[in-house]
């Protein structure tokens, strides 16, 4: 079996469509081909781009044909996930509501989604689990160690942010974000990989999968150049973002796998 990721879209619909269709998982009719394969989408499918509805619109009908041929699609909470969601939770909040639109708009949020997303599919991106294991693979959204503050185990992590979004505590939310938010805790030539380590022991896994962090901004690499997935941190990190709206053509990270 194949574990097929891809990273940070932020609303390039036709990217996303594009590397579908060369690596074989969907055809020209935007159909499942992949069989039993998995694909994962690391977060931030949302924002800048401005086509986010497409890219949610065509990953829960890829999840659907996916489940039906014995295959998995699924995507991770991102940080701009949550300031979407931030953004609608609090939308009609006197000043406390104005202060996270302009927030969720400041970074890259784009308020025609706002409308163009229906019922059906924010709460889809309200579902969304923010961490998981898949075989060997830790697959995370955020370079950083935000996670042990919300839970020692996935399915505490994955609780905490179920429960955040019925919260109406817009500290929380903030907090949550800016924890969320933060980057390069593995990239550190000498206590990263240890950080790295300590996440992988806590919540399993020998290969922790993250984004977040464009790979052109933790390289001397041009974000046009940047084509495959970077591993570093003595090898127990693989960074996934292509930086697609730095301009890189984006790539889908393919792990073999015996499950």
């Amino acid at each position: 079996m194949q574990v097929h990721i891809i990273g940070y879209l932020h609303g390039y619909y036709d990217v996303y469509e594009s590397l579908l269709i060369e690596h074989g998982i969907i055809d020209a009719s935007l159909n499942w081909t992949a069989n039993s394969d998995q694909l994962w989408l690391i977060g931030d499918i949302l924002d800048r781009g401005g086509d986010a509805e497409s890219c949610i619109a065509l990953t829960m009908k890829l999840q659907q044909q996916a489940s039906a041929a014995g295959g998995l699609v699924q995507c991770l909470l991102g940080n701009h996930e949550l300031m979407f969601l931030a953004a609608k939770h609090f939308m009609g909040t006197p000043e406390i509501g104005e202060q996270v639109w302009n927030q969720w708009v400041k970074w890259g949020g784009q308020p025609h989604e706002m409308g163009n997303i229906n019922d059906t599919q924010m709460a889809w991106l309200s579902s969304l689990p923010a961490m998981a294991q898949v075989g060997d693979l830790l697959l995370v959204h955020s370079d950083n160690l935000s996670y042990v503050s919300f839970g020692r185990s996935i399915d505490e992590v994955n609780r905490y942010f179920a429960d955040l979004k019925d919260s109406t505590s817009v500290d929380k939310w903030n907090s949550t974000l800016r924890e969320l938010s933060t980057r390069g805790a593995f990239n550190l030539s000498i206590s990263g990989p240890r950080q790295a380590a300590l996440m992988l022991k806590m919540y399993g896994g020998k290969t922790l999968v993250h984004g977040h962090t464009p790979i052109s901004l933790s390289t001397d690499i041009r974000a046009e150049d940047v084509t495959q997935a970077r591993t570093y941190a003595n090898g127990i990190c693989c960074n996934v973002d292509a930086g697609i709206y730095l301009g890189s053509p984006g790539f889908i990270k393919t792990f073999e796998m015996a499950i």
